[in-house]
């Protein structure tokens, strides 16, 4: 859809001044953990992982607030 995020995986915060929200984002060991806020009460926390053997990307959403919930994505590999 066209969408994008910036991630700087050194940890320093980046704010997108046109909406408010803020990122930090680090690496913990194999997995690549992305903190977010600005976006209500709570904090969202997205970490991206690697299944090699199944050739897919794993995101995990973690909401953390007066509703919490957790969603996990998997993208496949495209075989071609």
């Amino acid at each position: 859809d066209g969408h994008t995020t910036r991630l700087s995986t050194d940890g320093k915060k980046i704010k997108d001044e046109s909406t408010g929200i803020d990122r930090r984002t680090k690496w913990d060991g194999g997995k690549l953990v992305s903190e977010v806020n600005g976006l209500g009460r709570g904090k969202i926390t997205e970490t991206y992982s690697v299944d090699a053997d199944a050739k897919q990307l794993r995101v995990k959403l973690d909401v953390d607030g007066p509703r919490k919930t957790t969603q996990t994505r998997v993208y496949d590999l495209d075989a071609k």
